[in-house]
């Protein structure tokens, strides 16, 4: 992510940010949605470091026609919740 002064942040930085506008934009609430998140492996580690927490892209191969829906360089929605509270009955890309 590279501002209007020309300076870009690290990865591991954009990572926070994410995770941190996720969790304040979620508050209280058990689930939380991101748009634009393009790298799965940065959003799998995000998710890994939460503890009680689960994660998808919407490119996953757990989600009816992601993969083929998007390509590794799009940018993608990502859900996030508690894994007490929630849990992936199913998930599809598409009408």
């Amino acid at each position: 992510m590279c501002r209007s002064t020309g300076v870009c942040q690290e990865a591991p930085l954009r990572s926070e940010l994410v995770l941190d506008g996720i969790l304040e934009a979620r508050g209280d609430h058990p689930i939380a949605a991101a748009e634009e998140v393009v790298s799965s492996a940065a959003f799998g580690s995000l998710v890994a470091g939460l503890p009680g927490h689960a994660g998808l892209l919407s490119s996953d191969a757990r989600v009816t026609s992601g993969s083929t829906c998007y390509t590794a360089a799009e940018q993608k929605v990502a859900l996030l919740w508690k894994s007490s509270v929630a849990s992936l009955v199913s998930a599809r890309v598409g009408s």
